[in-house]
């Protein structure tokens, strides 16, 4: 998706939403140099995917940013100057007044944030409706993803997570990317574990393993195209992440013996009840 400002403060909304955007921006690896800018409304700035440390002068104080993903809150009125800058995503929101301290009274602060699951599913909601502007609904359904999104980052600051928290995380994003290719190993030290310490925690939350946990969402996923579209096997196996047809058919056998298009046809008819006794002679 490429990069660009949408003017929302002229579009119409559905409900009177007390956080209505005045505008948002999406620059995928952006690059912007500040040379005594003064911002004219309150800026919210979502950065990720940063490719070094920057520092910049916001009102004659030095300030310094790391690699991690952060959140910045910046006044209207606030000037800036740029140090030194680094690559990076960024999605930004501007209000105007009242909607500005309407959102400065949610108290939320400028930090750093892990990238979660849920802000990942905020991010990608976000853009979903970029692409249907300016269609009824969408300027309102941006308006209160903003604030999601504010809120999540505000969720996902403040320190290490516990293993709680991180099994949960995880979880998360297994049933958010359940179609994806998995690395167990990656996932594990990117939260701090080896893979002998993440099967321990895992199990101390969970009955069923990753891979299962991981199949029952794609088996899910599976059963609802079957039942709601005319996808074929090759696409609903693509889509669901079991790659090939054969593997799709020997898991849905497992499960519900019998074959997918035999629950297709099923669920059409008058809904799947289980196995026909047929089946399992």
């Amino acid at each position: 998706m490429a990069g660009r400002e949408y003017l929302l403060a002229e579009l119409p909304r559905i409900v009177n939403f007390p956080y209505r955007l005045h505008a948002l921006g999406w620059r995928p690896d952006h690059l912007f140099i500040h040379r005594n800018t003064r911002l004219m409304h309150l800026f919210i700035c979502v950065t990720f995917r940063k490719t070094g440390e920057s520092c910049i002068i916001v009102n004659g104080r030095k300030r310094r940013g790391s690699s991690a993903p952060s959140l910045s809150v910046i006044r209207a009125g606030t000037r800036m100057e740029t140090i030194h800058a680094s690559r990076h995503d960024e999605l930004y929101f501007t209000y105007d007044e009242p909607a500005a301290s309407a959102v400065l009274a949610l108290g939320i602060n400028s930090g750093e944030f892990r990238m979660t699951p849920a802000v990942e599913e905020v991010l990608s909601a976000i853009r979903r409706n970029l692409d249907v502007l300016p269609l009824r609904g969408a300027a309102d359904r941006l308006d209160q993803l903003a604030i999601r999104l504010i809120t999540e980052c505000c969720t996902a600051s403040g320190g290490e997570p516990s293993e709680d928290e991180r099994i949960a995380e995880i979880s998360a994003g297994f049933a958010l990317h359940f179609a994806d290719r998995i690395d167990l190993g990656r996932i594990a030290a990117k939260y701090g574990m080896s893979r002998r310490s993440f099967f321990r925690a895992w199990k101390r939350h969970f009955d069923e393993t990753p891979l299962q946990y991981l199949i029952a969402r794609r088996l899910a996923f599976a059963e609802e195209l079957l039942a709601e579209s005319e996808c074929d096997l090759g696409e609903i196996a693509l889509r669901s992440g079991f790659g090939t047809p054969g593997y799709l058919i020997e898991r849905f056998r497992a499960r519900h013996g019998c074959s997918p298009l035999e629950f297709r046809r099923r669920v059409r008819v008058g809904g799947f009840a289980g196995p026909e006794l047929s089946s399992l002679e």
